[in-house]
């Protein structure tokens, strides 16, 4: 029997911090930027959020053409849009 295969067009991951994580937005912004300003070709995007805030309201926002990554206090989410990857699943 042929195996089938996917086509995969977008790929997202979220990592979540450890509950209670003393996470500081700022800081985190500069060691994204740090690490990752030769992949987007924009600037992360950031607004002043009350310390009340809910955890998940996003601290920053990062868009490019392909690719986003978003932060909040709960965690990062990346998303990479992809020409296309086929996947046989039983190869």
């Amino acid at each position: 029997m042929k195996s089938p295969n996917v086509n995969i067009y977008k790929v997202q991951m979220t990592y979540f911090f450890k509950e209670k994580s003393e996470i500081r937005a700022f800081g985190l912004i500069s060691s994204l930027y740090n690490q990752l300003k030769d992949v987007f070709k924009t600037e992360p995007q950031s607004i002043p959020i009350p310390d009340d805030a809910p955890a998940d309201v996003p601290r920053c926002v990062w868009n490019d053409i392909n690719t986003s990554l978003t932060f909040n206090l709960q965690g990062i989410s990346a998303t990479d849009k992809m020409k296309q990857m086929v996947v046989d699943f039983y190869g």
